[in-house]
């Protein structure tokens, strides 16, 4: 009894750093071809008289996949951020005049993951996302040589659905969804569901539609409507005003501003 009970506890003992291995690397020769930057995208200016070289990696970090996300609807969303979840982001950008200036490479924001540039209509400027562990911001930057890259205060876009921004037809503006204000926690999951789960069937077959991540249960519902809901705004950068709301914060689908 004795030696069985022994071997036992050596069958189950485990060297301290059994659950604290790193991640097994592959030889050098093959992170350099892995890890080898992809060639720059380019954006032509609508214009036709500049364009943006934009950088990016070829392939997410363990942290963007293992962060958290919300099954909703066919969405995939971060609640941190309440955006997309594994959104794209770029590493690089630098704009160049056509045909034949230098290029200038933009110093981007260090403090979040820049998203891909937007041309105004007018070609003059372009405006991007930021996003960060407090939520995202919008950024508006200068197509030229010496370009400046500006935050516009007071505005945190809401991603999770819809267009987060885009620009209005006179490029001077911005129509976007933000975060409402006041809008508090997110709902906290019950500890016991409010009733049992049911079903109906008429005893006839029929087929089944199998949509991704239906809504499940009424905490399902309301989270949807928690992280979906946006106020829609008109922004303006460099006014003192900047931020116009219109109407009231609601689930948008879509939005689009007329030519005029």
């Amino acid at each position: 009894m004795f030696r069985a009970l022994i071997c036992g506890v050596i069958a189950v003992t485990l060297p301290t750093d059994a659950f604290a291995q790193a991640y097994q690397r592959p030889p050098k020769a093959v992170t350099d071809i892995l890890d080898a930057p992809p060639p720059p995208s380019l954006s032509v200016s609508p214009m036709g008289d500049t364009v943006l070289f934009v950088r990016t990696t070829r392939y997410p970090s363990i942290e963007e996949v293992a962060a958290p996300q919300l099954r909703l609807a066919g969405l995939r969303i971060d609640p941190r951020t309440n955006g997309p979840a594994r959104p794209f982001f770029i590493t690089g950008l630098s704009v160049q005049a056509l045909p034949d200036g230098k290029p200038f490479e933009y110093h981007l924001p260090n403090h979040g993951r820049p998203g891909y540039p937007v041309w105004a209509p007018d070609g003059k400027r372009f405006a991007f996302t930021v996003t960060t562990p407090k939520g995202i911001e919008l950024w508006v930057g200068e197509a030229k040589p010496e370009g400046k890259l500006q935050q516009v205060p007071g505005v945190t876009l809401n991603a999770a659905i819809g267009d987060a921004f885009q620009w209005m037809p006179g490029s001077e503006s911005l129509l976007v969804q933000l975060i409402p204000e006041a809008r508090g926690e997110p709902p906290a999951k019950p500890v016991a569901p409010a009733g049992p789960v049911v079903q109906e069937s008429d005893g006839k077959a029929a087929p089944v539609r199998t949509y991704q991540d239906l809504l499940q249960s009424p905490h399902d519902e309301a989270l949807f409507t928690y992280h979906a809901t946006s106020q829609l705004a008109v922004v303006t950068p460099g006014e003192k005003d900047a931020v116009r709301k219109l109407g009231e914060p609601a689930i948008v689908l879509g939005s689009d501003p007329s030519p005029d």
